[in-house]
């Protein structure tokens, strides 16, 4: 994504004026994602122009969206195989009235946004982000339930709960069948995603595109260990993980966690300082017999491998960490086990994105009112989150990488020519980086450059690249 110029050229709307009164507006945009419309638009009548653009019923989110989509799709077949992340965020719109977007789980007006970011995933390489193949958006209609109202409905049987839980993958199906309709079938595919993408269907549906996926467990269902030779009886995956002995170990950085948030994730995701943690990995083939709840139009059992991945001596105080994975990939090899769990370890790309999306570009800080506008600029800043990631991961993540891999040569020049810090003759990725977050002010001994700083850098590189 070396230039976003060009992101947006095979966009397809109802006029040609609305074709390139977009493709002004996103120009104008992606020179400073971090400025409000009427710092970066010029004169009063584009300024009126852009609000009219988000505005008009027949610019659509779909359509806008599908153009850059597309470019992500042919990014993806150029490389040939692909690593789908799917999340889901929220993101708070407080110019809005709650009746026009809906509501969180906070209680504040905003919209859940779902989405699933191509990334690139190759051995002795970091990932590298493509672009995002679906996005979608859910609005809820109605507040939060009050403490007194959620008691009141937790007489439900286990089973109702257990269905209730399982309808939530479906957004997870549209983002998987939406990447594969993209993608086509000359390509590898392997999705993955956090606890709340394992239920059964999805693991069907998977199959049945002939893709691969790596999925955290959420829930401990029916298992046994699949052996052609002994038929076991029925456990819980549970119960057969704590039973695998090491095969490998590894020792993982673990960032620190703060005690923010609602109590909810506190539970899941407790508060810790960042340290280093040793991890021992085993994997097993196992069987999954069919949900009771789940469609009988489905296969009575599914064989997926099970991994497992502990720490056997957490420090004092410390919870062990403890990860259990659900994966399509064999694990017949260490090496097979270590590159599923690389896999999931490149989940954190789309942690990374909504922060370029939030902090980078101040999405939830656009000031429209309807939600067919604030969904308009949406699709307008994905591109750029995009490029934002893509730009930082370049330099943290493989520094040593010629600089024409994340540059190109005419940025690379005005890099040379305009920034305090000196490069050289052969500059690295880092190299320019660091001269890129020189030119937004960036004080090295502040650390690693922030996505302020680098909002502010790439506005000055953009614009002297214009001239």
């Amino acid at each position: 994504m070396e230039d976003l110029a060009e992101e947006f050229s095979g966009v397809l709307l109802p006029d040609r004026r609305l074709v390139r009164r977009w493709q002004s507006t996103f120009d104008a945009v992606r020179k400073d994602p971090s400025k409000s419309f009427p710092l970066l638009l010029a004169s009063d009548a584009e300024l009126e122009g852009a609000y009219r653009l988000l505005n008009n019923e027949r610019v659509t989110f779909e359509a806008v969206h599908r153009a850059h989509a597309q470019c992500t799709a042919q990014r993806c077949r150029k490389a040939g195989s692909v690593v789908v992340d799917h999340d889901t965020t929220s993101i708070e719109t407080p110019h809005a009235h709650p009746s026009e977007v809906g509501y969180l789980n906070t209680g504040c007006s905003g919209y859940q946004a779902h989405f699933s970011l191509a990334v690139g995933v190759e051995l002795n390489r970091a990932p590298i982000p493509y672009g995002v193949l679906s996005a979608q958006v859910e609005f809820r209609s109605e507040p939060p339930a009050s403490r007194a109202a959620k008691k009141s409905t937790q007489t439900k049987s286990a089973a109702s709960t257990a269905r209730s839980k399982t309808k939530s993958y479906l957004r997870w199906q549209r983002g998987i069948e939406a990447s594969a309709e993209l993608l086509g079938d000359d390509i590898d595919v392997i999705h993955v995603a956090d606890r709340e993408a394992d239920s059964y269907p999805l693991f069907c549906t998977v199959l049945q595109l002939r893709h691969g996926c790596v999925f955290r467990i959420r829930n401990d269902r029916r298992a046994r260990l699949a052996d052609d030779e002994i038929e076991h009886d029925w456990s819980l995956l549970s119960e057969i993980a704590s039973g695998l002995q090491g095969q490998c170990e590894r020792m993982v950085p673990l960032s620190k966690r703060g005690d923010k948030g609602p109590p909810v994730q506190r539970k899941i995701h407790p508060p810790r300082e960042a340290r280093g943690a040793l991890l021992q990995y085993s994997a097993s083939r196992v069987e999954l017999k069919r949900p009771h709840y789940a469609p009988a139009s489905l296969p009575d059992t599914l064989e997926l491998w099970l991994v497992r991945a502990w720490e056997p001596n957490p420090p004092q105080g410390e919870r062990a960490v403890e990860w259990l994975l659900l994966t399509t990939e064999a694990c017949e090899t260490t090496d097979d086990i270590l590159r599923v769990v690389d896999l999931y370890r490149a989940r954190w790309m789309i942690e990374d994105f909504n922060k370029a999306l939030k902090t980078g570009c101040l999405i939830q800080e656009r000031q429209f009112e309807s939600r067919h506008a604030l969904l308009n600029s949406l699709a307008l800043f994905l591109p750029i989150a995009v490029h934002l990631l893509w730009l930082r991961t370049c330099a943290r993540e493989a520094p040593d990488a010629p600089a024409t891999t994340a540059f190109t040569p005419l940025q690379l020049t005005i890099l040379g020519q305009f920034s305090a810090r000196k490069m050289p003759a052969q500059p690295s990725v880092l190299d320019a980086f660091l001269a890129l977050a020189k030119l937004g002010g960036h004080i090295t001994n502040n650390g690693w450059p922030g996505w302020q700083v680098l909002g502010r850098a790439y506005v000055i590189l953009m614009e002297k690249a214009a001239t």
